[in-house]
């Protein structure tokens, strides 16, 4: 295998990787949205929001001679937003997660895993969403870029990267000012590598529950 060849994952990993398909979540969201009673719901000027969720990336990234796969583990996370007279919430966001990782050699094709322990992974982000339609039942697309920082201990320092996040939710207005809500995403993370980051893009997914409070 050459050096910039990944491991190849065995169909029962293959099995496991999160992959959801985004267009039969948003049709869904839309149709219920589109036959959700009840009055319109208010949205807040400036809004916090905590979640929990999976953090999952077996597509993971190389450094050197060794390439790395995440496991799936629970991350927590949150953010501030402010509402913008497009409509649009703008604000920032992160995560926290300590998910266990793999090692495998690059240059073989051993599938054996070389080394394995748990990273600490963060991220910092500047993030917008768009809400649509204006039942208590809500869809609403967005999207976010800053950076995701690895710290994985067999690199031995820590792994700043740019990355750039879409995803797609549903809102549950259940009081005026405190939303529910449930979201997936897709991140690009660009690890470079040889001063090539194309070929090294690690593509975690998120998928998170959590509450939005209306502070103003």
């Amino acid at each position: 295998m050459s050096p910039r060849a990944r491991p190849s994952c065995p169909p029962s990993t293959r099995r496991r990787i999160l992959r959801p398909s985004l267009v039969p979540i948003l049709l869904l969201a839309i149709a219920v949205d589109a036959h959700a009673q009840g009055p319109r719901a208010r949205r807040s000027l400036l809004e916090a929001n905590a979640w929990a969720g999976t953090f999952t990336d077996m597509s993971g990234f190389s450094d050197g001679p060794v390439f790395y796969r995440f496991d799936g583990k629970l991350a927590f996370g949150g953010g501030i937003h402010v509402s913008t007279r497009a409509g649009i919430m703008i604000g920032v966001e992160g995560l926290y997660t300590k998910p266990a990782y793999r090692g495998f050699a690059t240059d073989s094709l051993r599938p054996e895993p070389i080394s394995s322990d748990d990273a600490t992974v963060w991220s910092a982000l500047a993030s917008a969403r768009f809400a649509g339609g204006g039942g208590l039942l809500a869809i609403y697309l967005g999207g976010a870029a800053g950076i995701m920082s690895w710290d994985v201990p067999d690199i031995g320092e820590r792994q700043t990267d740019p990355a750039l996040s879409l995803g797609i939710g549903v809102d549950l207005y259940v009081l005026r000012y405190v939303v529910l809500f449930g979201q997936y995403d897709q991140w690009w993370v660009y690890h470079e590598k040889d001063g090539d980051i194309q070929s090294n893009t690690a593509n975690p997914n998120l998928l998170r529950f959590g509450l939005r409070y209306g502070v103003l």
